[in-house]
């Protein structure tokens, strides 16, 4: 009917409200049917495999000893610079 030009609404409110309804009800389903395409053939094609919790909680573990070592290496260069500051000034005596 569009396209021979004989689907013309009526001049009351109510059948274009119905037209622009139905228009938005296309565009939502078109919509909603990239998404899911995009969320769950697309996206999740290239993810990596999901890790078991063992190996979970060790990477957690592995993180925290990783901070551990550098709050160490942190307070060990603090002490090496004192150490160089208190060699040099016993030189200057």
């Amino acid at each position: 009917m569009a396209m021979a030009r004989r689907w013309r609404p009526q001049p009351g409110w109510i059948d274009r409200t119905g037209r622009v309804l139905g228009a938005c009800w296309t565009l939502v389903f078109l919509m909603s049917t990239w998404m899911m395409y995009w969320f769950f053939v697309v996206d999740f094609r290239d993810a990596p495999p999901a890790l078991p919790l063992s190996q979970m909680a060790s990477r957690a573990q592995m993180r925290a000893s990783q901070k551990g070592v550098r709050e160490l290496d942190l307070k060990m260069n603090e002490l090496l610079k004192e150490l160089k500051q208190q060699t040099e000034s016993s030189k200057d005596r």
